[in-house]
């Protein structure tokens, strides 16, 4: 059974993303279609950027991955397996668009409100729990949020 800690970052991370979602359906100017849609898609690109991630940290141990793969597995990712995931889900964006399956800009848009809205939740619930010690990581998340009203 995982440790109590670990069930809570999990927990909190989700909820966090959940927010986004929440925050992206309340601010967005879309009818109910396209929004369920872009909600979809965002959905699917945060869900294969994860998978990318664990591509990514195979590929980078393959000679660790044949002789030991739950050591590859069990630890967690670095920055050269983060850069990977952001490649291959680039790339696959852009396939999309070249398709004609995807809109990049609307996708963008809605990607950028999902993920704002994320980690607005997460740095405040940091800030509730870990007595404030997260403010100053708080400030880039609210200039984000403000600069995208702006810009809107």
């Amino acid at each position: 059974m995982p440790a109590a800690w670990v069930l809570k970052s999990i927990a909190v991370l989700a909820g966090s993303i959940a927010a986004g979602f929440v925050f992206y359906m309340l601010l967005s100017a879309l009818g109910k279609q396209e929004r369920k849609q872009m909600m979809e898609d965002v959905l699917g690109s945060i869900i294969n950027f994860i998978i990318y991630i664990w591509l990514g940290k195979i590929l980078l141990n393959l000679p660790t991955m044949f002789g030991d793969p739950f050591a590859v597995l069990a630890y967690p990712s670095d920055s050269k397996a983060f850069y990977l995931a952001t490649l291959f889900s680039a790339v696959h964006i852009a396939i999309k668009v070249y398709k004609g399956k995807l809109n990049a800009w609307s996708h963008l848009h809605a990607l950028l409100y999902v993920l704002v809205g994320a980690m607005f939740t997460f740095e405040f619930i940091g800030m509730a729990t870990e007595d404030g010690d997260s403010i100053g990581e708080f400030g880039p998340v609210v200039c984000a949020v403000v600069a995208d009203g702006v810009s809107a």
